[in-house]
C-alpha cells in the first residue's frame, strides 16, 4: 500500500488511480472518488475565494452525511483547521466553541437566526460544484488539521489537536488493525465529531476504500439497508450500539456471518458477556476491541475471538506506535507482568490541548503522552490495562483492578451490571466497594453475592462492601463514570 503524508494527499492520488470507484454513500449521496475530490478542492477554492487564510479555524457540525465529509476536507484541502461539533449542539455551546477557537467559518447542519452568516453544510457540493478546482496547493504535514472537542470520565471538554501527519498516522493505526485494503467497504455508525468515527472514515479514505455513513444503530433498517447495498466488509461500534444490535436485532445481524471480515467494538470496556455474544451470532467474522483515546486514536487491538479468558487484554501494540510502561520515578519498566503507568509515543500523538498550555505540558512529556492508564505487558507482548491511574485501588499494598471484580460479578446469576469503585478505610488506605444492579425479578442479596465471589477471586480482590443501584453511569463507549457512581452512592444512602 501506498504511504501518504496526508490524507488530502491520498484522496487525490485515489481520484486519479480510481477515478470512478465508489468513494462514499450515505443513503442519498454517493461520490466516486473523482467526484469527491472536485468537490472537495471546490469548496476549498470557495473557501479561499471568500477570505479564509492558512490556520483559520472553520466550525462544522457533524451531520452523519457525504456533504459533511466533503466540508470536512474542502477546509483541509484549504489549509484551514477542521473544529467538528456534535449535530445536536446548541446554539451557545456553537458560540462558545466559535469564540474559543476563533472561528472564521460556520458550517452547520440548518441555517439559523442566531449564526445568520453561516453557510449550511447540506449546500457544500454545490458550493464546490460551482467553483474552479486549484490543484495546485500544498498541505504542510506538521500544520494543525483538526481541534476535536471530546469529554470522558476524567472531567471537561478538551480540543485535542492533531496535525495533518497525526491525523494520517492514526487512520494508519486503523488500516494496520484491520489490515484493511482498496477492496474493503466500511460502514460508519458512529459520530463523525468523535474520534472512534471520524478515524473510521479517515482510514477508509487512506485506503483507497469505500466509507458508508449511516445514523448510529437507532435507525437499524438504515444500518443493515447500508450493509445489504453496499456489501460492507468492516464494521466498527461503541459498546452502547453492540448491546442494542443485539438485544434487538440479533437474528438480522446474524445473516453477515461470513459477509463482514471484522467487527470492532471500539473500546476496552465493552461488556464481556456482550462480546461472547457477538461472537456467537458471527462465528467466522473477527471480532476485536481496541485500547485508544482521542489523543492517540487506537494503539493496541486485540481478536476476541479463541482467547476470551484474557480479562483486560487489550493485545498488540500497533505497528507506527510504541507503549512504554513507567514506574512512580518515570523510568520505563522492562520485566513483563510488573504494572506501570502507560505512555506512548509515535506520529499519531496529538500536538496538543487547544489554549491549555499548562495541561498539554502536563500529558506531552519527552516526546510522550502520558495517558493516565496502568497496565502490564505479559511475557508474550501483550498489554493489559489495569485501569485509570486514579482507580486502581490499592488495598493494604495491592493493586486491585475494579475491572477484574467487576468481570466476576458480572458471571453471577441475576446481576445486570456492576461497577467496582474505591473506598477509604483506616487501616488499608482503600478497599474495594461493588455497587450492583440486579435483573428484573432477582433480590439483591448481598452476602450472597460475596459469597459466590469469594470462590472466584483472592481475598485481597473481595468487595469489603456491596451496594445495590439501579443505574451503572457510562459514557457512550460504556466506560463506567465512577466518580458520577461514587456520588450516586453517598447521596442515595444504599443499603449495604
Amino acid at each position: 500500500m501506498t504511504r501518504f503524508s496526508t490524507i488530502p494527499e491520498a484522496i487525490a492520488f485515489y481520484s486519479q488511480k480510481n477515478p470512478d470507484k465508489l468513494c462514499l454513500a450515505d443513503g442519498e449521496t454517493e461520490l466516486t472518488y473523482a467526484r469527491f475530490f472536485r468537490a472537495v478542492r471546490g469548496f476549498a477554492s470557495f473557501l479561499v475565494e471568500n477570505g479564509c487564510k492558512t490556520g483559520d479555524r472553520v466550525l462544522l457540525q457533524a451531520e452523519q452525511s457525504v456533504q459533511f465529509t466533503v466540508a470536512e476536507f474542502g477546509v483541509q484541502f484549504a489549509g484551514c483547521v477542521c473544529v467538528p461539533l456534535d449535530s445536536s449542539a446548541p446554539d451557545k455551546r456553537i458560540s462558545e466553541v466559535a469564540k474559543q477557537t476563533g472561528a472564521s467559518v460556520l458550517l452547520l447542519r440548518e441555517p439559523s437566526a442566531a449564526f445568520p452568516a453561516a453557510l449550511s453544510i447540506r449546500d457544500t457540493l454545490s458550493f464546490g460544484e460551482a467553483h474552479p478546482v486549484d490543484d495546485n496547493a500544498g498541505i504542510d504535514p506538521g500544520a494543525l488539521s483538526e481541534i476535536l472537542f471530546t469529554t470522558g470520565t476524567t472531567g471537561a471538554s478538551k480540543g485535542v489537536m492533531h496535525t495533518f501527519r497525526s491525523e494520517a498516522a492514526c487512520a494508519y493505526n486503523q488500516i494496520h488493525s484491520f489490515s484493511a485494503t482498496e477492496d474493503d467497504v466500511w460502514i460508519i455508525p458512529m459520530p463523525l465529531n468523535h474520534a472512534m468515527g471520524l478515524r473510521k472514515l479517515h482510514a477508509a479514505l487512506l485506503s483507497g476504500g469505500t466509507a458508508v455513513i449511516t445514523d448510529g444503530v437507532a435507525f437499524a433498517g438504515r444500518l443493515f439497508e447500508g450493509m445489504d447495498r453496499y456489501g460492507v466488509t468492516i464494521l466498527s461500534l461503541v459498546p452502547a450500539y453492540l448491546s442494542v444490535l443485539l438485544r434487538l436485532w440479533s437474528e438480522n445481524l446474524a445473516k453477515y456471518n461470513g459477509r463482514l471480515r471484522f467487527v470492532r467494538v471500539g473500546s476496552a470496556a465493552a461488556p464481556r458477556e456482550d462480546l461472547l455474544a457477538l461472537s456467537k451470532v458471527l462465528p467466522d467474522v473477527a471480532v476485536s476491541i481496541c485500547y485508544g483515546s482521542t489523543e492517540a486514536s487506537d494503539c493496541a487491538f486485540f481478536n476476541y475471538i479463541g482467547a476470551p479468558g484474557k480479562q483486560g487484554c487489550v493485545g498488540h501494540v500497533n505497528e507506527n506506535t510504541r507503549i512504554l510502561l513507567l514506574n512512580d520515578e518515570g523510568s520505563p519498566i522492562e520485566w513483563p507482568d510488573v504494572p506501570g503507568r502507560i505512555a506512548i509515543e509515535g506520529e499519531n500523538v496529538m500536538a496538543g490541548y487547544y489554549g491549555e498550555p499548562e495541561l498539554t505540558a502536563s500529558v506531552l512529556q519527552n516526546g510522550r503522552l502520558l495517558t493516565g492508564d496502568v497496565g502490564y505487558f505479559d511475557a508474550d507482548g501483550l498489554l493489559y490495562l489495569l485501569g485509570r491511574a486514579d482507580e486502581v485501588i490499592n488495598s493494604g499494598g495491592y493493586k486491585i483492578s475494579p475491572a477484574e471484580v467487576e468481570e466476576a460479578a458480572m458471571k453471577l446469576e441475576g446481576v445486570a451490571d456492576c461497577a467496582c469503585i474505591s473506598a477509604p478505610d483506616r487501616t488499608l488506605g482503600q478497599i474495594p466497594k461493588l455497587a450492583v444492579k440486579m435483573k428484573p425479578g432477582f433480590v439483591f442479596e448481598p452476602e450472597k453475592i460475596y459469597r459466590a465471589l469469594s470462590c472466584a477471586l483472592e481475598r485481597h480482590l473481595l468487595p469489603r462492601e456491596i451496594v445495590e443501584t439501579e443505574n451503572i453511569p457510562r459514557t457512550a463507549s460504556g466506560k463506567i463514570q465512577r466518580a458520577l457512581l461514587a456520588r450516586q452512592i453517598g447521596e442515595d444512602e444504599l443499603c449495604r
